[in-house]
C-alpha cells in the first residue's frame, strides 16, 4: 500500500516538472499582432453651396466642388487648406457640364463633360487645373476635328490634347484618341493649341511648345472619354 502512494506521488512530481518546463511556442508559432489602424485625419464641414464633386485627397480629407451659375470654387477640407482656387465654370452649351475629380502627380485636376444627347460618349471634355489660386479649364477637344461615327454613335473628334507632367509643368499635346487613326495627321487647329502651362500663381496659360517638347513627358493617367 505503501508503495502505491508512493508511484503515485512520484508520478504526480513528475507530471507537474513535465508541464512546468514546456518550452514556450518558437516565435515564428505566436499569433502575428493585428496592427492598429490610423485614426482617420480631423476634416472640416464640407462648405454650403451646390456640391458637383467630391473625393479624398492624398491627406485622407475631401476636395469638395461648389458651384454657382457662373463659378466653381475646389476647396481642401483640411483643417489647414492647403488648396483653394476658383474660376469660371467650362461653356457646355447643351447640357450641364458633369464633374470628376483626380489626384495627380501635378496636384488635384477635374474632367469636365459635357452629356451628349444620343449616348454616354460627350460632347466636349475639359480638364480642370490649378495655378495658385485659379481654377483653368482647357478645353481638350477644340481643334480636333468633327466628331466620327463608330456603329452609328457620335463618339468625338479623332485627336485631342493629352495632359502630361513635363517636369513641375503641365503638358498638353495632340494625340489619337480614337483607334485605328493612330497613322492619321494632327489636325493644324488642334496642332497650334499644343504646349506647356506653368501650374504656379500666375501661371494658367498655354505656352507654344517647339518640336519635340513631349520628350521627357510622362502621362499623367488622368481617364479621359
Amino acid at each position: 500500500m505503501i508503495d502505491r502512494v508512493r508511484c503515485n506521488v512520484t508520478a504526480l512530481v513528475f507530471a507537474i516538472v513535465t508541464v512546468g518546463c514546456e518550452k514556450p511556442p518558437a516565435p515564428s508559432e505566436q499569433e502575428t499582432p493585428v496592427p492598429v489602424p490610423a485614426p482617420p485625419p480631423e476634416c472640416r464641414r464640407a462648405p454650403v453651396g451646390d456640391q458637383v464633386a467630391h473625393w479624398i485627397a492624398p491627406d485622407g480629407c475631401p476636395l469638395v466642388v461648389v458651384a454657382t451659375a457662373t463659378t466653381l470654387r475646389i476647396e481642401s477640407l483640411a483643417l489647414t487648406p492647403t488648396i483653394t482656387a476658383s474660376g469660371p465654370v467650362p461653356e457646355c452649351r447643351v447640357a450641364a457640364c458633369r464633374y470628376e475629380g483626380v489626384s495627380t502627380d501635378l496636384g488635384p485636376m477635374l474632367v469636365a463633360t459635357e452629356p451628349g444627347p444620343q449616348s454616354e460618349v460627350p460632347t466636349a471634355v475639359f480638364l480642370g487645373v490649378i495655378a495658385g489660386d485659379a481654377l483653368v479649364f482647357v478645353d481638350l477637344w477644340q481643334g480636333g476635328g468633327p466628331s466620327v461615327e463608330e456603329d452609328e454613335t457620335l463618339i468625338g473628334p479623332t485627336h485631342a490634347l493629352v495632359p502630361m507632367r513635363c517636369g513641375s509643368a503641365l503638358g498638353l499635346f495632340a494625340r489619337s484618341r480614337v483607334p485605328g487613326t493612330t497613322e492619321l495627321a494632327v489636325p493644324d487647329a488642334l496642332a497650334v493649341r499644343q504646349g506647356l502651362m506653368e501650374m504656379r500663381k500666375g501661371g494658367g496659360t498655354i505656352r507654344p511648345a517647339p518640336s519635340g517638347a513631349d520628350v521627357g513627358c510622362t502621362p499623367l493617367g488622368v481617364s479621359l472619354p
